[in-house]
């Protein structure tokens, strides 16, 4: 036909290390690719190994990039042609992502949940609207209305509103605490929550035009107060079957809450005695390996079926988990107790992934960027699983079980 254009293939706003699965799953869906990033990530060896003709690297200078940023580079690099798929990577990439989405109308996750998920205030005033079970919490202006509203709980958990991987999060028991953090942070606005107790859960849970395709209930273990540093995920949780729906089917409900279309998600909640209670949401790439972990327990490519679903193709899932799988964060000891030949290869039984170069002592983490590596691995079932890690952490045969 005159004048007939081709569409682009697949644009992923943001890749960084994690992120690189999507342009070994794209090839495989026989897309052309274009990749904005920054120039940094582009230069590492393992993203270079995986750049190919296929594959157009848009690379971004600036280390402090804003919204529009993502957008405008996007839009240029694609032109008077749509995309047939646009994928966000991180946080800074979900608004970008989803302004090219519904320009161009193809799948998203929909302009409302990509705004709502990017502050907490926003998730928290949706969310009560819904009726979903939160903790109480407040919006603080200044440093005197935060602590009087801290007064009458005694210890509350304090957050940046527009934060990601747990920086700036912490509990604090005291005025003194409060007013340390505050002075550390400097935060314009900030979050006020109620503390909860429980275990602690996330759901990673697939939407396909408007409605859920697919969710697994991952368990977390962290080094507990005052900073929950996330040191451990397992796929799936091992919970009993009631606990296992309900979690998964609140996590469906604070998506629904947010207005969540077609994409990923990511809902982080507590188990308590009235039931699940969440913490937050996130309508992207989830980070920690999660993606790497659930695929293995569950025997998919989980970065495909995103890309699926962004091109608007049917997906491809399994109904029940294959095995179990697990990420798990070594401190600076374990790491020297580990047998490790090859730090990016299969080097053990069971282990699909390593990342593992340096890490300090767990007691000095106050976030998930203090960790220094990560380890996936995966067996039949739980039990086995538990026998992996002793076999990888021989110095510490008594470690937390699956």
């Amino acid at each position: 036909m005159s004048g007939f254009r081709a569409p682009n293939g697949l644009v992923l706003v943001g890749l960084g290390s994690q992120g690189r699965p999507y342009l070994v799953a794209g090839r495989r869906l026989g897309l052309s690719m274009t990749v904005i990033d920054h120039a940094a990530n582009f230069a590492t060896p393992e993203t270079r190994r995986l750049l190919g003709e296929d594959v157009r690297a848009i690379p971004l200078q600036s280390d402090t990039l804003v919204s529009s940023d993502w957008y405008t580079a996007a839009c240029e690099a694609l032109g008077d042609r749509p995309p047939e798929g646009v994928v966000a990577f991180s946080e800074d990439h979900v608004i970008p992502a989803a302004l090219i989405a519904d320009e161009y109308h193809r799948p998203g996750t929909g302009l409302r949940a990509a705004l709502t998920s990017r502050d907490k205030t926003l998730q928290r005033a949706a969310f009560a609207r819904r009726g979903i079970n939160q903790p109480r919490w407040h919006h603080v202006h200044d440093f005197d209305e935060g602590a009087q509203w801290m007064a009458a709980l005694g210890r509350v958990v304090v957050k940046p509103i527009d934060r990601a991987g747990s920086e700036g999060v912490q509990l604090v028991t005291s005025l003194e605490e409060l007013k340390a953090w505050y002075g550390t942070e400097r935060p314009t606005t900030f979050l006020l929550e109620e503390f909860v107790d429980g275990p602690e859960f996330s759901v990673e849970v697939l939407f396909q035009a408007g409605k859920p395709v697919f969710a697994n209930v991952t368990a977390k273990r962290t080094t507990g107060p005052p900073y929950f540093v996330e040191v451990g995920h397992l796929a799936p949780a091992r919970l009993a079957e009631d606990d296992y729906a309900q979690l998964r089917s609140s996590a469906v409900a604070v998506l629904d809450a947010l207005g969540m279309h077609s994409g990923i998600a990511h809902v982080e909640l507590r188990q308590t005695d009235t039931g699940p209670v969440v913490m937050e949401a996130a309508v992207r790439t989830p980070g920690d390996y999660i993606m790497d972990m659930v695929g293995a327990a569950w025997g998919i490519d989980l970065f495909e079926q995103v890309v699926r679903i962004a091109c608007g193709r049917p997906v491809e899932l399994p109904s029940t988990p294959v095995g179990a799988a697990e990420v798990v964060f070594p401190d600076a000891d374990e790491i020297a107790g580990l047998r490790i030949t090859d730090p990016h290869g299969s080097w053990a039984s069971g282990v699909v992934l390593s990342t593992v170069t340096t890490a300090s002592e767990a007691t000095g983490w106050t976030d998930n960027l203090s960790r220094g590596g990560a380890l996936v691995h995966m067996a039949v079932d739980h039990e086995s699983l538990v026998q992996n890690r002793r076999c990888l952490f021989p110095a510490q045969p008594n470690g937390n079980e699956a």
